[in-house]
């Protein structure tokens, strides 16, 4: 039974780790983003280009997906990367950082990769 449950919670890991869509939507719960709107934002951050840029409307969820749930969707894949987050105001900065935060301390996170948390945990690093 334990053995079918880990190669469960791998399963639904590795389906995460697949689609930044899933992810942002079933795992981080941004029920808003949808594939009509949102599916060539998301496969432009998918793709394997170093360089990516979106220019989409304000109110188009481009934040929560570029800022927040990309940079944790490509830890998941690789947890040795290093990322910064910036902006023009350091107080979006921060303010960004305590979304990925709380994602990372939320229940439904925790039941499907762990507890993430490090000896660096503040507001300004994680």
């Amino acid at each position: 039974m334990i053995n079918e449950l880990t190669a469960l919670k791998q399963l639904v890991q590795q389906a995460y780790k697949d689609s930044l869509f899933h992810y942002s939507q079933n795992l981080l719960g941004y029920k808003d983003i949808n594939e009509r709107t949102h599916m060539r934002m998301i496969r432009g951050l998918e793709s394997e280009w170093l360089r990516k840029m979106s220019c989409v409307p304000r109110g188009t969820f481009k934040s929560s997906l570029c800022t927040v749930a990309y940079p944790m969707w490509r830890l998941e894949k690789n947890p040795n990367l290093r990322i910064l987050i910036d902006s023009e105001i350091y107080t979006n900065s921060k303010n960004f950082l305590r979304e990925i935060r709380g994602h990372y301390e939320s229940e439904r996170y925790i039941n499907v990769f762990g507890d993430q948390r490090t000896d660096v945990w503040n507001e300004t690093e994680i």
